[in-house]
């Protein structure tokens, strides 16, 4: 019951009777009206609180002006006068609506513009505090550039809820750059309107002590949640042209734009039309409408349609589908559909001959839902759709229903949901749209019953398919297509047995194939064009067989499948120059866009080159040397592109001037695999960086300010590792370790290249020489790569420790060894790196010998590959040719078993009779070498 105090104030003006009344329909109401008695006294007083719904002006209200005088407010008092706001307008909307002050389109309505409201305050105070930081955007002729926000869904359509979501796509007219203000740096319009998207969604969405405002959902932007947060106009257009979906047709036919300037507004309409509104009837149509269909009738199948107004039987969004299927349909040639709200859509439909709803009991129906749905979320202001179960909040919702008791409402919202199903399931199949399951082709069970190819497990997992919750939640046609596909994927299977590929091969390639139909079976256009395309399954499966690894990276990443639909994957070698010109064009394509979206767009290119790279290697066509020297171009090509835009960065943050790669004095040193010229698809990258002051041209800031120096190089340094590293959709681009700096994990990320060779000369270890000898300038301007070279040589023939060098290198591999065995050792299986004659071995050989006789023969330290190492040792004579060109072979064979191992996602391990031969070569060098004294 409201307080004395309370119920005073309201019968000072005759209301008591209506404030009991709302207050024990809505316990929420009470407490906004205790908390806020103050300005809801006022509004009394002024008489706003009954003014009629559709005549209040919510932009010129009295308290609206505490919103507006945007120098008082800061961002935390800002948020909470407009929680204040949004919450004593919410309960006169809710007020009007459960005293019968106003009917159901103006309190959806009022909610509705309610939304716009607050949206266009946080706006102006974001547009206020952005002006002290940038310049605005403008078009060409001066004129300002606003944000649009597009209403979707029951925003869109002026139908919100007392307690909806806001669905919205955030859309700007096209690219451009703003500058800073007072020393910072400006931002390209993409970054200026994502920042404004993000603060709009901040102090919307924002849990405070006062609550939120609105729950802000994105995810209907382009590519959804992977997508960008903001799009311009050119690419929204190239989107629904090229990426478009069936179902988006769907959302974007409410969509309505509640900000931005003319020309946006304007333009966006004439994007949004012709996507929504066919001019002809097409068969897609009908398909993508029965999918949709057929997916809500599965979905009611499974929740308790007794609880649910809107998913369940006979609920709001069967009302609304049937109505916007017409309009789907009809609606490129009858422009009265072309509607964005469910009344004046169903108007303009019942109008028609084509459709009449006799006795309005289907509106009825959806208005009596809808009126449910918004005093059941008026209750507590929480977005729910099912039912009380408590027995007070029923008689609650049975008062603010007006029926005496819970049992009558029931009986009441039977009735309607029973109207909604009947025409629901009538109308739909007059259009040819049913949901009726039709039967399937099923021969491949046939296939299944009758061959033994696979193992007992995998025959299960085929025949378990169609109890999945992958196909029973597909399309009827998808169902059939899926069938096809399978059929077609064993008549594979059984040449690959009639060409004597063993079962255990066959069953592995099939849990493979399995596991990659489960990954897109959300994207069944895969399904389609796997059918469609026989060459591209046969690859797949042979992918399947050959790769567990690039199997496991299509399930991951469906998008690669891609790759496998373009034959010529499998018949083009990529180019070493392919491979880096393609990743730096990365940068030209990407300027405009934000450094998230750089990295996004990095990873992607990643994926994309090491599929087409590994799918080269399977078919045979690309060796392995060749196979890491295309992996080494991608990750150095990828450092490039990360450095130029951090570099700019990084500038801009400093308030500095111009610096290009050649004049700033900075490089990376990479060690271990990428510094030999052996990395691997799952390789992460050792690397150290290094600077040069005096690379700086003299003219510059940095040549002589040390202080600043040191935070330039160290801001850089960690921004080139963030991006290496930043999650994204696709996965992190690389892993990095920067261990192998001086002093280690303890040092400095950035080290001057002084530093760096003071360190290696009178602190290093042994196994940091070693680890010298296998490093390589992979980014630095030539200078700094002739400078780094000749300090890396200096230190490998002048500060090594050759009277205990062998002794190092042997107690080493002894603790590496020893470490290894206790935790992974296994009876009869060798490790084909740690174990006796294993790449390790090989390698600490190579190290040893190079740093031994580095200072009498410096040929030695030119390369940092095994191979070049292993031959110039032969060419002074320390190996003999036939010793050299045998250990070449045996590193070879040792690392295209290891890749091919990791192709396969196994460990390099191995039992003891494989490549016996090549580690007993290997163990016999070691031998001969390090125990020779």
């Amino acid at each position: 019951m409201p307080s004395d105090s309370l119920l005073k104030l309201f019968a000072q003006h005759n209301l008591a009777v209506e404030l009991e009344h709302v207050c024990h329909a809505s316990p929420y109401i009470e407490g906004v009206l205790e908390r806020h008695s103050d300005v809801i006294a006022d509004n009394l007083e002024s008489g706003q609180w009954l003014t009629s719904l559709q005549q209040v002006d919510l932009a010129n209200l009295p308290h609206t002006s505490a919103l507006k005088d945007h120098a008082k407010l800061s961002d935390s008092e800002f948020k909470r006068q407009l929680r204040k706001y949004r919450n004593i307008h919410s309960c006169r909307i809710l007020w009007h609506d459960l005293t019968g002050r106003a009917d159901w389109q103006s309190v959806f309505r009022a909610q509705s513009d309610l939304a716009d409201q607050c949206v266009h305050l946080v706006l102006e105070f974001l547009h206020t505090s952005f002006t002290q930081k940038y310049q605005s955007p403008c078009y060409d002729d001066g004129k300002p550039m606003r944000l649009c926000i597009v209403a979707m869904g029951k925003w869109g359509g002026q139908e919100l809820n007392f307690s909806s979501d806001i669905d919205f796509i955030c859309v700007y007219a096209e690219s451009g750059e703003v500058d800073g203000l007072n020393g910072r740096r400006g931002l390209s319009h993409h970054e200026y309107f994502t920042k404004m998207t993000q603060g709009l969604i901040q102090i919307l969405d924002d849990i405070t002590a006062d609550g939120f405002v609105y729950r802000c959902d994105t995810r209907l932007r382009p590519f959804g949640d992977s997508g960008a947060l903001v799009v311009n106009l050119p690419a929204l257009e190239q989107y629904l042209l090229q990426h478009g979906r069936e179902w988006e047709r769907y959302a974007y036919l409410k969509a309505r734009c509640v900000s931005g300037d003319e020309n946006v507004c304007q333009e966006f309409e004439e994007l949004r039309r012709p996507f929504v509104y066919r001019r002809y009837l097409d068969f897609s149509v009908f398909s993508k409408l029965r999918d949709m269909h057929a997916q809500i009738t599965v979905q009611v199948k499974k929740l308790d349609t007794k609880n649910d107004l809107k998913l369940g039987r006979g609920g709001i969004r069967e009302c609304e589908f049937l109505i916007q299927a017409m309009q789907l349909l009809r609606g490129g040639r009858t422009r009265s559909l072309q509607q964005n709200r469910f009344i004046a859509a169903y108007e303009a439909l019942h109008s028609t001959e084509t459709w009449q709803d006799p006795g309005h009991k289907l509106l009825n129906a959806y208005v009596y839902l809808r009126l449910l749905e918004n005093r059941l979320q008026g209750l507590y202001q929480q977005q729910t759709h099912a039912l009380p179960e408590l027995e007070s909040d029923q008689k609650r919702l049975a008062r603010a229903m007006g029926v005496s008791d819970w049992q009558r409402l029931m009986a009441d919202l039977k009735g309607h949901r029973d109207h909604v199903e009947n025409t629901f399931n009538r109308e739909l199949s007059l259009l040819g749209i049913s949901s009726h399951e039709r039967p399937v082709n099923s021969q491949w069970r046939e296939k299944i019953e009758q061959t033994d190819i696979f193992t007992q497990e995998i025959r299960k997992r085929f025949l378990r398919i169609d109890s999945t919750r992958l196909y029973k939640t597909l399309s009827e046609s998808s169902r059939r297509v899926l069938d096809r596909l399978i059929f077609q994927a064993l008549e594979i299977f059984l040449e690959h047995q009639a060409e004597q590929v063993k079962p255990a091969q066959l069953s592995f390639a099939a849990g493979n194939f399995l596991g990659i139909i489960r990954a897109i079976g959300n994207r069944p256009v895969y399904f389609d064009l796997l059918v469609e395309n026989p060459s591209a399954l046969r690859h797949l499966l042979f992918v399947c067989l050959k790769s567990d690894y690039l199997c496991q990276q299509i399930t991951l990443r469906p998008v690669l499948l891609d790759e496998l639909l373009d034959a010529r994957v499998f018949e083009h070698i990529p180019a070493r120059d392919e491979v880096r010109t393609s990743t730096l064009a990365i940068t030209r394509n990407n300027q405009q866009e934000s450094s998230e979206q750089l990295i996004n767009d990095l990873v992607n290119n990643k994926h994309m080159h090491s599929f087409r790279i590994a799918a080269a290697e399977i078919f045979n066509r690309l060796p392995l040397m060749q196979v890491s020297d295309r992996l080494s171009d991608l990750a150095e090509a990828s450092l490039m592109v990360i450095f130029e835009r951090v570099l700019d960065e990084t500038l801009s943050k400093f308030s500095l001037g111009p610096l290009k790669l050649d004049d700033c004095g900075f490089a990376i040193l990479a060690y271990g695999k990428l510094g030999g010229l052996e990395l691997s698809y799952t390789s992460d990258l050792d690397i150290v960086f290094l600077f040069a002051h005096k690379a700086i041209p003299k003219s510059h800031v940095l040549h002589s300010d040390m202080t600043l120096r040191s935070k330039f190089y160290t801001r850089l340094t960690q921004q080139i590792i963030r991006y290496l590293d930043m999650p994204t959709t696709m996965g992190r681009l690389y892993e990095v370790d920067t261990r192998l700096r001086p002093s280690g994990n303890s040092g400095f990320l950035v080290s001057s290249i002084e530093a760096f060779a003071r360190y290696l000369r009178e602190e290093a270890w042994t196994w940091e020489h070693q680890a010298l000898s296998r490093a390589r300038v992979v980014l630095g301007s030539t200078d700094m790569h002739d400078r780094i070279e000749a300090t890396r040589q200096d230190i490998l023939t002048h500060a090594v420790k050759r009277d205990t060098l062998k002794k190092d290198v042997i107690n080493m591999r002894q603790k590496m060894r020893q470490q290894f065995d206790k935790n992974h050792h296994k009876s009869g299986m060798v490790h084909l790196k740690q174990s006796p004659g294993g790449m390790i071995d090989l390698e600490f050989l190579v190290q040893y010998l190079i740093l031994q006789y580095a200072a009498e023969y410096p040929e030695l330290i030119v390369y940092s590959d095994n191979i070049r190492q292993l031959e110039a040792l032969a060419a002074v004579g320390l190996l003999t040719e036939q010793a050299a060109k045998s250990l070449i072979e045996a590193y070879i064979k040792l690392r295209e078993k290891v890749h091919l191992l990791s192709l396969q996602s196994k460990k390099p391990m191995v039992s003891e009779g494989v490549l016996l031969h090549e580690r007993t070569l290997i163990q016999q060098q070691w031998l001969e070498h390090m125990h020779s004294d």
